[in-house]
This record gives C-alpha cells, structure tokens and sequence, in this order.
C-alpha cells in the first residue's frame, strides 16, 4: 500500500470511528432520558414490538392474496418467512409479569386461560409455517388458502385475548 493510500484508509478508519462513537453517544443519551422500564414493561414492548414486525411482512402477503398488490412469488416466500419465524417467538412474549401492565390490549385471560391461549399461539405458528410453505410453491391460488388460514388464526385469538 503506498503512502497515499494508507492516509486514506487512516481517514476512512478515523471517520468511522467518530460515526461509531456519535453512535454510542446518542444511543446513551436517549437511554439516560427514558425513564427506567419496569421488565413487565418492557416484555409488553418487545411482544408489541413483534407483532408490529408479524403484521409488516403477513400484510402484503395477505394483500397478495386478496389481490389488492401484484402477487409476487419471492416477495410472498420472503414475507411468509419471516412472519414464520416471528410466530415462533410470540409465546415467549407474555411472561406473567407483563399481566396488567398499561399501555396493552392483551386481556387479562391470556394468563387465567392459559391452556387455551397456547393452542391459539400454536395454531398461529402452525398456520404460518403452512403459509411459508405455501409460498415456496410460487402457486398464488395455494398461497390465498394458506393466508386465509393464517388470518383466522389471527382473528381466532383477537377474538379472545386481545381489547378491541
């Protein structure tokens, strides 16, 4: 490397060394304004925030379906996947501690009818891997069955578990 190039590299390092650090400095300092989450809060963040994630890649999957986009076959197995994977992580997101925390429209019977809040979380995680799988086929007609599927899973726990 001759001399040129090594001061630019050095430049380049420098530079993304200082972007780093502003990082880490307005990272900490939005963490010093927050206030101190309790864990029960902050389990109802991140089950929120999964959920916000579930629905941004199952709805253009479903609205594929309902033909209200252009169906797009990688797009579809993309988005069925990752709202796949997320499903799998839902039942983690409702310790008992987050019961009653403010800022949720989960109903407290999730925790009384626990039993049967599992079986809605696995038919979800079910009908999703069936959507993803769906998907993979490139088939639109097997992918509207399978989100139509998916949705009433969707629709099945709201119904019971969650304040509309």
């Amino acid at each position: 490397m001759n001399g040129s190039s090594k001061m630019t590299s050095l430049k380049g390092m420098a530079i993304a060394s200082l972007g780093a650090l502003g990082c880490v400095v307005a990272s900490t300092a939005t963490q010093a304004q927050e206030p101190h989450k309790s864990p029960a809060e902050r389990a109802v963040e991140y089950r929120q925030g999964l959920y916000t994630v579930l629905a941004g890649n199952f709805g253009p999957v479903h609205m594929m379906a309902d033909g209200k986009m252009p169906f797009s076959a990688p797009e579809a197995v993309k988005r069925s996947e990752r709202a796949a994977f997320v499903a799998k992580m839902l039942d983690d997101a409702f310790p008992p501690e987050s019961k009653g925390v403010a800022h949720t429209d989960a109903k407290p019977n999730i925790w009384t009818d626990k039993e049967e809040f599992q079986k809605q979380m696995q038919a979800l995680v079910d009908r999703t891997e069936a959507l993803s799988v769906a998907a993979k086929t490139g088939d639109l007609a097997k992918v509207k069955a399978a989100t139509e599927e998916a949705a009433k899973s969707c629709k099945g726990c709201h119904d019971k578990f969650k304040k509309e």
